[in-house]
């Protein structure tokens, strides 16, 4: 390969100085009449001809001269020798089964076209870079890729390459959705690439398509998509495009530009996050995004709007002149699609006009006329005031918003002088207009609330730097309007921390807006107090105030909770007066919902500032013993709010005392005095409430055909609003249980709806049980057998003992088995040995392991459970071990057991077995006889005994026909020796049926012992030991196993030696009944 390069570079250095003694030659023959001596022209002439490797005489100043024959034929046999090392190097090894070599071969490839585009720039050679983008190694692609970016980067090579992506032009628009996210970047490149090189080459919809990756995850991916966003959409720059009349200059520009981002935002189906789009967009238009003087223009823009002269669109993109449009391979006949790929040339630029494409794709022609820049519409200043907002943010911390990821080979960061540089001049831009825009926007709470989280991105140090007082004064003063004008919880929590902002000690705004919000908090505790005073003594009277005087209460209470939330209100002494609300309610029972509900809220935040106070500064014993005594008082009222009637409120007294809980967690017990007084840990009362009121407001039965598996649609947005709150108060209560808050037995109630609510609640238990594990793998797994226990115990009380064989695969019961799988594998392998002896300890009991576990309380034990008697003494021996089919649940988990510790575990299990244990069903379906197979299933070789299934209940359920039910009398009890000499009956009736041609089971497969396999050899492979049922239905079982599978692809012998390797190797047998 680096030979047929080095070849390649000296061909085309050949080339270039036949070039370059052309272009010498024409420059001396044009000066030769100013008497330039005729003995140089002959040597520039006859290096000219060497170079290009002629034939026949040619004509050196009217005189035929015949070239020597090594000057004409060094060009031609340079390429003979190339080609014959590509056929004979390139050509067998392009497709190797090694992923290594065929990177090399698709780069030396790539370095051959570029660097010796006359001979390798064909579609002969380019169709093998074509082939290879369907490679299934991502190496493989990204290097194509690569080699097709570098020829579109250069507009001669990019000009013969029509036919090229008309071929496998719906395969790159396809990879655009690879797994590598790296090659999905390179891939919106090159297609970005493309785009602007042909006109028309990709139809509205295509484009539609590329257009959404600029909200991908991967952000050099949605980089990418927003400079082609920047290329289709956007107008140019002043000094492209414009003919025949004067540029706009740059303002009025941007203007338009952000119009139609707008425009493309809303119009288009794809996302509803903002903050994705502008970092999208951050780096492909950084003068579009971080133009704070435009977005704040077209704001406060008044509503009739203003008439300017500017194009509405980027003028339209234009074609080649005949002569430059690239033609196909003189070899091929043309195609009509190729005419589609036209280049656009700066040297036809005068020709005619073409289509191009508005905001979404979408072809129409357009002229550059006059257009008037209207004013915003409601829906679009909403979406501006989000861009906005989004784009200061990015701009203050300097990273991409939530869930997207930075590539290999992330931006560089900017000079800090640089960006301190740009953040102080974004802070003294919005600390002008930040008044105005809260002025316009007052009334509308959807966008004013957004336009509040400005100031926790601004440096206000610039109001006493540069005298900008003023301002400040202005922008209190709009806050406090809102506030008294707004009664809306996320407006109100928003101006909160925006006074908190301002009202930050180290910060130069700190002397002007403390005063300002102790005024407001001053006035709203005076209207509220003499409004609470009325109101406790008309209800104490039994008399009702009016609604205008509880809407007061209400709002006033709503704008102190949002205040609380982000300042210490404790020098106004505001919980005595909710502590008398809240007492009042349990004693009379009269409160309103609202008033209760932000009562509750302000003694929450009362408490908490309460403890921040006496974290910072430890007060004395009688104190601390104050604010134990408070929130005990707290924790008991939100436990009786827990049963109100009020859905709003019972789930906010569930979410105040679960953090609140939480919270006092974190304070130790090991000291009498100090902090440790505060320490509190919920008893066994409490505990069942939070998971009674988990199970009753989070896992229900949701209404509809799908149930819990419904999968909501945008317009679904109430009940999408309700599922959120559901998974946060079941994220609340999880978190209770990972931080040892609850006990951890408390998450078995909680696992029972893994799988029945898997798809609204699946990620959060299944988080839980990864915490839980990495705390305490012993109780997790005891959490998991107790779970499992509960659901077991519940269906037996619901549907009896259940006997049927069918309930064992399908059904309720089943169910319960799919569940104790999926614990099994929620395992994991990391530290597998320690969790087998967990499922010893758990399961088995003490024991199994070589090393004695540590006590287990028998409660706990599987085998003690399933082996358990009736209290009641029972004539039949079925009721009196009503949890034998248990056992089935527990073979789940035998597959977590080394190989290597199962025969101890089957020996403890046998001698476990008490007397008089019923025996009901036959093969597969006994239940101690599955959970024995499934510790068998590495014996068989040592013992010479047959494999069962790998696992028999899907056999079963393959099978069209019920299986038969035993007779009523047939139930016998077993012991340990009975129920091993029973298992040797069944191996000695299945062998002695062995080669017999009457009727028998279609899964009754036989496979070749281990001596047959030790004595057969690869050359000559004894097969007659495989006995099959002859018929349809044996055909298609051998169709879905595996040893079907090898006799159809490889033939009998190949099937034998595969079976015999595997035997010898001592791992499992690859012939397993049932695939």
């Amino acid at each position: 390969m680096k030979l047929l390069t080095a070849l390649a570079s000296v061909n085309q250095g050949i080339c270039t100085g036949r070039r370059t003694a052309q272009r010498l030659y024409e420059i001396e023959s044009i000066t030769k009449l100013k008497g330039r001596h005729k003995y140089y022209m002959e040597l520039l002439d006859q290096r000219r001809h060497q170079l290009r490797g002629a034939r026949g005489p040619l004509l050196l100043s009217n005189t035929p001269v015949l070239l020597p024959l090594q000057f004409q034929n060094k060009p031609m046999a340079i390429d003979n020798i190339i080609c014959a090392l590509f056929k004979r190097t390139f050509v067998p090894r392009y497709r190797d089964i090694s992923s290594d070599i065929r990177v090399i071969c698709m780069g030396e490839l790539g370095c051959w076209i570029r660097l010796y585009p006359d001979m390798f720039l064909d579609n002969n050679y380019l169709k093998y870079i074509g082939w290879m983008l369907y490679d299934k190694d991502a190496s493989v692609r990204m290097k194509c890729i690569l080699a097709l970016k570098a020829l579109y980067e250069k507009r001669e090579s990019a000009m013969k390459l029509g036919l090229f992506f008309y071929k496998f032009k719906k395969r790159i628009l396809s990879m655009t959705q690879d797994r590598q996210p790296e090659i999905t970047s390179e891939c919106m490149q090159l297609l970005r690439l493309i785009s602007e090189h042909y006109v028309g080459v990709f139809s509205a919809m295509e484009y539609v398509f590329l257009f959404q990756f600029v909200y991908a995850a991967y952000r050099p991916m949605a980089t990418a998509a927003g400079e082609l966003i920047c290329k289709r959409l956007l107008a140019p720059p002043p000094h492209e495009g414009f003919f025949g009349q004067e540029p706009p200059d740059e303002f009025d520009r941007n203007l338009q530009n952000m119009k139609t981002l707008i425009d493309f935002y809303l119009q288009g189906e794809f996302h509803r996050h903002v903050p994705y789009l502008v970092d999208g967009l951050w780096e492909a238009a950084p003068a579009l995004v971080r133009n704070w003087e435009c977005m704040t223009a077209l704001l406060l823009e008044p509503r009739g709007g203003r008439q300017d002269t500017i194009p509405r669109r980027r003028p339209p993109p234009l074609t080649l002149s005949p002569e430059l449009r690239p033609r196909p391979h003189p070899s091929k006949t043309p195609v009509s699609p190729t005419s589609r790929f036209r280049h656009r040339s700066p040297a036809a630029l005068r020709t005619c006009p073409e289509p191009t494409l508005d905001h979404r794709g979408l072809s129409e022609q357009h002229t550059t006329a006059e257009h008037s820049v209207s004013a915003l519409t409601s829906q679009q200043e909403r979406v501006l005031i989000e861009m906005l907002v989004a784009a200061v943010r990015q701009a203050a911390e300097g990273r991409p918003p939530a869930g997207r990821r930075l590539g290999k080979k992330a931006a560089r960061e900017v000079d800090g002088t640089r960006r301190c540089r740009e953040h102080a001049n974004m802070s003294r831009h919005f600390v002008k207009v930040l008044p105005q825009l809260l002025s316009k926007f007052a009334a509308d709470k959807e966008k004013v609330t957004p336009l509040l989280q400005i100031p926790q991105y601004c440096n206000l140090d610039v109001y006493d730097m540069d005298g900008l007082g003023s301002y400040l004064d202005a922008a209190l003063l709009e806050l406090d309007c809102l506030v008294q004008r707004h009664s809306d919880v996320a407006v109100l929590e928003a101006c909160a921390r925006a006074y908190g902002t301002y009202c930050d000690e180290g910060g130069s705004a700190h002397c002007q807006a403390a005063p300002a919000c102790s005024r407001l908090v001053d006035m709203l505790v005076d209207v509220l107090t003499p409004l609470l005073d009325v109101f406790i003594q008309h209800e104490k009277q039994g008399l009702f105030l009016g609604h205008g005087e509880m809407g007061r209460i209400c709002s006033t209470l709503r704008r102190l909770a949002a205040f609380y939330s982000a300042h210490d209100l404790s020098s106004w002494n505001l919980y005595e007066k909710m502590d008398s609300l809240l007492t009042f309610r349990r004693h009379q029972g009269s409160l309103p919902t609202e008033v209760v509900h932000c009562a509750l809220q302000c003694t929450y935040y009362a408490l908490l500032w309460q403890i921040v106070a006496a974290t910072d500064r430890l007060p004395p014993q009688e104190a601390l013993l104050d604010l134990r005594k408070r929130l005990m008082k707290f924790c008991l009222v939100c436990r009786v709010y827990l049963n109100h009637q009020s859905k709003v409120l019972s789930e906010k007294a569930f979410i105040l005392l679960c953090d609140l809980l939480l919270i006092l967690s974190h304070q130790g017990p090991e000291e009498d005095t100090g902090l440790g007084l505060l320490f509190f840990v919920p008893d066994h009362v409490l505990q069942c409430k939070l998971l009674t009121f988990v199970r009753e407001h989070v896992f229900l039965e949701d209404t509809g055909a799908a149930g819990p598996s419904r999968v909501y649609k945008e317009e679904d947005a109430d009940e999408l609003h309700e599922l959120f709150h559901r998974r946060n108060m079941l994220a609340v209560v999880c978190k209770l249980i990972v931080c040892n808050v609850l006990e951890m037995s408390a998450a078995a109630d909680i696992y029972q709806f893994y799988l029945k609510h898997y798809h609204h609640f699946g990620d959060i238990i299944k988080e839980t049980m990864t915490r839980t594990r990495q705390n305490d793998r012993l109780r997790n797994a005891l959490s998991l057998l107790l779970c499992l226990q509960q659901l077991f115990q519940k269906h037996v009380d619901t549907y009896g003992l259940g006997y049927d064989p069918i309930e064992f695969i399908c059904g309720p019961f089943y169910s319960i088995r799919l569940l104790a799988r999926r614990f099994a594998l929620t395992l994991g392998f990391d530290r597998a040995r320690d969790a087998a002896h967990l499922i010893h300890r758990c399961v088995l009991g003490e024991g199994c392991s070589l090393t004695t576990p540590p006590p287990v309380p028998r409660p706990w034990r599987g085998l003690a459970f399933a082996f358990s008697e009736s209290p009641v003494p029972e004539e039949e021996a079925r009721q009196r071990f009503p949890n034998l089919s248990f056992l089935l649940v527990l073979a789940e988990f035998s597959c977590k057991i080394p190989p290597a510790e199962r025969q101890a575990a089957l020996a403890h299990f046998q001698d476990s077995i008490p007397e008089g244990v019923p025996v009901f069903g036959e093969g597969d379906m006994n239940p101690m006889l599955v959970y024995r197979k499934s510790l068998m299933r590495t014996d068989y070789v040592a013992q010479g005994e047959e494999e069962p299934a790998a696992n028999p209940f899907d056999a079963i359920c393959k099978d069209s026909k019920r299986p038969q039910e035993l007779p009523v009398g047939t139930c016998s009890t077993w012991t340990p020796d009975s129920l091993a000499s029973s298992s040797a009956g069944d191996r000695e009736a299945r062998n002695s049926s062995k080669g017999q041609k009457s009727k028998r089971d279609v899964f009754d497969v036989d496979f070749l012992s281990s001596e047959d396999s030790e004595n057969s050899s690869n050359e000559d492979v004894d097969v007659e030991g495989i006995s099959v049922h002859e018929g349809p239905a044996i055909g298609r079982f051998l169709e879905s196993s595996a040893e079907g599978r090898m006799q159809g692809r490889y033939g009998p012998a190949a099937c034998g030696r595969l079976s015999t390797c595997s035997l010898k190797a001592g791992e499992l047998h690859p012939t397993r009944g049932g695939g």
